[in-house]
């Protein structure tokens, strides 16, 4: 397994008695990547099933800017999903019947399938997701205090977050 190491450099990062976690900022900077991390090994199923909304909300809002020795996996998350299946069963259906009423968009059509992908990518450079990138700071002097250690070499969850709330999540299991 390749890891991205990135050494004495600031991070936003939070913790609390249960998860370390890493939050890569985007460009725009209402999106986060957060990899969720168990302060001890072999124990992600048991957090989570104490990682809740309101844990998660406070781990990705209250992170700060933290001087830090980061190792995180290097990887690559890429997921195809059908919304004809996903919209019929929230009982959407009439769009894809020859009833559709698509009157304003054009006339005399259905939708025969929708597909939604989303891909999520952690390498050197930082993260992508679908289109948006992460920027990267580094520090312009000399730090004296110790960094905080971010070791992600056991299972994790990593969430892509839109102004605190998950869009995405996954678990890096390898």
């Amino acid at each position: 397994m390749k890891f991205m190491r990135d050494f004495m450099s600031d991070r936003d990062y939070s913790s609390d008695e249960i998860f370390q976690v890493l939050h890569l900022n985007y460009t725009d900077s209402r999106f986060k990547f957060s990899a969720f991390l168990p302060k001890e090994k072999n124990t992600l199923k048991q957090a989570l099933t104490k990682l809740d909304a309101k844990r998660f909300q406070s781990l990705v809002k209250n992170s700060k800017g933290t001087f830090m020795n980061t190792v995180l996996p290097k990887f690559t998350v890429e997921k195809e999903v059908s919304l004809k299946s996903s919209l019929e069963r929230m009982g959407i259906t009439d769009i894809f019947s020859d009833q559709a009423n698509l009157v304003g968009l054009a006339e005399n059509i259905k939708i025969s399938n929708g597909v939604h992908k989303a891909l999520i990518e952690v390498n050197e450079e930082g993260t992508v997701a679908s289109a948006a990138t992460m920027a990267k700071a580094v520090p312009m002097s000399f730090r004296t205090e110790t960094p905080v250690e971010f070791k992600a070499d056991h299972p994790f969850l990593f969430a892509l977050s839109f102004l605190g709330h998950p869009i995405f999540l996954g678990v890096f299991n390898e």
